[in-house]
């Protein structure tokens, strides 16, 4: 019996795969790794529930910090008794891992991941652009995808430190085709032509004033992915109202993707909205004003 940091809880290593838990409470060992990996995605449960308090440090860090140590905390639960395929088992806990979408991770978006591809294989060699490109998250994901990606922000702080780490791993051949552009979006004159950019995703950073030019910069066939922030807190003061977004582009784009979510108060007329449009050949560029949007 080897004791694996639990409290009155051993663990036989046996080859079997069928060891079960000798504790007071007669887990079988098959059960044991999803319980664990319940307490990772609810670690606050360790101060408030007597059954996670026997779990040592020796499990408990790993399993708490910032990024789990999957290595580590496999040779402590004795991984080689169970027939479970590794990979499978750390995408399993990443699933499980509880996320705030209000907190702008260096993830990036899960809308951006779901149409990248699409996206990059429209460009006909043309840049991307990444509007409010903020740590560039998104903008590292359309890089690894041979694109070339132009950043576009008031701060460029950020994506400079990003990029920085990049190039010193294996993301470095990517991040040589990130070219970054400070402007103040709000205040400045949009910088590009008419038909020079084979695509183009804003996340997060609503200006309707923005939308003539993504009309007139993006080529035929080229996407627009447009995501307004989440709907949590005090965002739905800046959200569009209903039907706002898809009016706008409707003339100039074919939607492939198109959400809206409801959001803020009752009565309050805001939503959230996801989008996937592609530009149409046939149609010249419209004359859109922020009003109609707003």
């Amino acid at each position: 019996m080897t004791e694996l940091g639990l409290a009155s809880v051993t663990l036989p290593c046996g080859k079997s795969g069928n060891s079960t838990l000798a504790s007071s409470f007669g887990v079988p060992f098959k059960m044991a790794r999803p319980l664990l990996t319940k307490i990772a995605s609810f670690p606050e449960m360790f101060d408030r529930r007597p059954l996670f308090l026997g779990v040592s440090s020796a499990i408990r860090s790993p399993l708490i910090s910032g990024g789990t140590d999957y290595t580590r905390l496999n040779a402590i639960l004795g991984r080689h008794s169970v027939s479970r395929n590794e990979m499978g088992f750390q995408q399993s806990m990443k699933r499980r891992t509880r996320r705030d979408p209000c907190v702008d991770t260096l993830e990036s978006s899960p809308l951006v991941r779901r149409f990248a591809k699409r996206i990059a294989d429209a460009t006909a060699g043309a840049p991307i652009l990444d509007v409010a490109c903020g740590s560039g998250r998104n903008a590292i994901l359309l890089a690894q995808l041979c694109c070339i990606v132009i950043c576009l922000d008031k701060d460029l702080s950020g994506i400079q430190s990003q990029r920085l780490r990049w190039c010193r791993s294996s993301l470095g051949e990517a991040s040589a085709r990130l070219t970054l552009h400070q402007i103040d979006l709000v205040k400045e004159a949009w910088p590009f032509g008419a038909g020079v950019v084979g695509g183009i995703v804003n996340v997060h950073f609503l200006l309707p004033s923005l939308f003539p030019s993504f009309e007139s910069s993006l080529s035929p066939g080229g996407y627009l992915l447009l995501e307004t922030v989440p709907g949590c807190g005090g965002n739905y003061l800046e959200l569009p109202k209903a039907g706002r977004i898809r009016s706008a582009f409707g003339k100039a784009f074919d939607f492939e993707f198109y959400r809206e979510g409801k959001t803020g108060p009752s009565g309050y007329d805001a939503v959230t909205v996801q989008m996937l449009a592609k530009r149409k050949s046939n149609q010249p560029s419209t004359n859109l004003t922020s009003a109609s949007v707003s």
